[in-house]
């Protein structure tokens, strides 16, 4: 038989394996997939945790079963949004407070699809990835969307705004930048048949030398172009003009529906050959217009810019 010392010893030590591996657990969603009380003051204290230097990972507990071993905060976007590292090349993106940026937070709409960015951003991924565009993988479950996103983890070599201003662009080695050169020509042939992609700011746009140009971010209001004229995603129009001049109104009036329309421009030393692809691009699909055509779809779009303004200032004095 073993003597009680040896028996302790034996105890303490499972004792300490057990607290070695096991994971302090804190869940951020009920089961019925409504964040739990005390939500903010846990993703708080989550953030300080990794924030401090702790290398210790978490486990957070989502509803439908689902939870998530988090290594370390990888960053954190707009939305409120931070990124987890989770292994395996993935991240997991959840939002840091349940307070949403948009005027309908006023009727606690939490779980409304349509007010959610996780919801707008996998309707648009949707959208996007049928059409063959780069975007960030996205591993979208059973639970509901506003909990929480999973995403490859991509190695970002640049960004949009070191490639589009001549300052940072002069700093990227002679190799790279022809070689992102002749990536970001067959990017924006890939984009030809889009007019817009809401919230495609520059820092939603990276550059992978393993994956080239990708589209990180974005929302579910995506157009296609209505004619070989019409304006491609990376430069505003007349037509973006108006309907940003609507969406800044509402601002001004209290609150937002959707995140402000603004588009990356194009990087000057190769705007004219990018320009230049995307229109033999679009001749796939449309005949340049003659100026009756041209008239009607001025006309078209005019209308189309009107009712957005209403409808965004219905939605933003509905409160």
């Amino acid at each position: 038989m073993l003597s009680k010392s040896l028996l302790g010893t034996i105890f303490l030590i499972c004792f300490e394996l057990a607290n070695a591996t096991s994971l302090e657990s804190i869940r951020l969603f009920n089961e019925r997939g409504n964040y739990v009380f005390g939500y903010n003051r846990k993703m708080k204290k989550i953030m300080n945790h990794f924030d401090s230097g702790n290398k210790e990972a978490l486990e957070l507990v989502f509803s439908n079963g689902h939870k998530f071993t988090v290594y370390s905060i990888l960053g954190r976007g707009d939305f409120f949004n931070v990124v987890f590292d989770i292994g395996n090349n993935q991240v997991l993106r959840v939002r840091q407070t349940k307070k949403q940026i948009f005027s309908f937070s006023f009727f606690m709409l939490y779980n409304a699809p349509m007010f959610d960015s996780f919801h707008a951003y996998k309707q648009g991924y949707n959208i996007l990835k049928p059409m063959n565009l780069p975007l960030a993988e996205s591993y979208f479950t059973n639970t509901n969307d506003h909990e929480f996103l999973v995403q490859e983890r991509l190695e970002i070599d640049y960004f949009y705004t070191d490639y589009v201003y001549d300052d940072l662009r002069d700093d990227i080695p002679k190799e790279d930048l022809e070689k992102m050169d002749k990536d970001f020509i067959e990017f924006v042939k890939k984009t030809a048949r889009l007019s817009l992609i809401l919230d495609m700011r520059d820092e939603n746009i990276i550059y992978s030398k393993r994956r080239g140009w990708v589209l990180l971010d974005f929302w579910d209001d995506i157009r296609k172009a209505d004619s070989y004229e019409d304006s491609n995603i990376f430069e505003t129009s007349s037509f973006d003009h108006i309907e940003t001049r609507a969406r800044t109104l509402i601002k001004d009036g209290g609150g937002v529906a959707k995140p402000i329309l603004s588009k990356p421009g194009l990087p000057r030393h190769i705007a004219a050959e990018a320009k230049k692809a995307i229109a033999q691009e679009r001749l796939k699909y449309f005949k340049p217009s003659c100026a009756q055509s041209s008239a009607l779809s001025s006309i078209k779009k005019s209308f189309r810019n009107s009712i957005l303004g209403l409808r965004l200032l219905t939605q933003s004095h509905s409160r």
